[in-house]
Order: C-alpha cells, then sequence, then structure tokens
C-alpha cells in the first residue's frame, strides 16, 4: 500500500505545474487533471502511475488535453 502522505503530494505538485503552465487558477486546474483520464489512472493501484514523479505526470496530462491521446512511457508497456 502507498503512503498517503506522498500519495496526495503528487496530485497537488501536478496542479501546480498545470497552472503555472496553462496560466488557470488552481480551482480550474484541479477540475481538469481530477476529470482526466491520467488522473483516473493514478488512482488506479494496479496501473503503477502512483510511481510515476509529478513532472511525467503532467507531461501525459499535457499530452491528454492537447491531443485526445496518451502515449504510455515504455516501462510500463
Amino acid at each position: 500500500m502507498m503512503a498517503t502522505k506522498t500519495y496526495w503530494a503528487i496530485p497537488a505538485k501536478v496542479i501546480e505545474l498545470i497552472v503555472r503552465n496553462y496560466g488557470i487558477a488552481e480551482a480550474e486546474a484541479v477540475d481538469l487533471f481530477y476529470n482526466s483520464q491520467v488522473y483516473a489512472w493514478y488512482e488506479d493501484e494496479e496501473t503503477g502511475f502512483w510511481h510515476f514523479d509529478p513532472l511525467l505526470l503532467f507531461q501525459l496530462f499535457n499530452e491528454e488535453k492537447t491531443t485526445g491521446k496518451i502515449t504510455l512511457p515504455e516501462m510500463i508497456l
């Protein structure tokens, strides 16, 4: 089981990156991230996404938002 403190710190850092890179309010960034496929996979312990660092999660989120697709890292294929 993953440590709760680490588990919640990662989305906070991803949201920070979304705010900074998209120039939007934190509430909007939270809504966008929590409604993304990347976050759905992050929440599912079986995907292993909770092991990813915030920058990789942001990159996957950004790809999802800009292209509608997500290219999974080779390490999980």
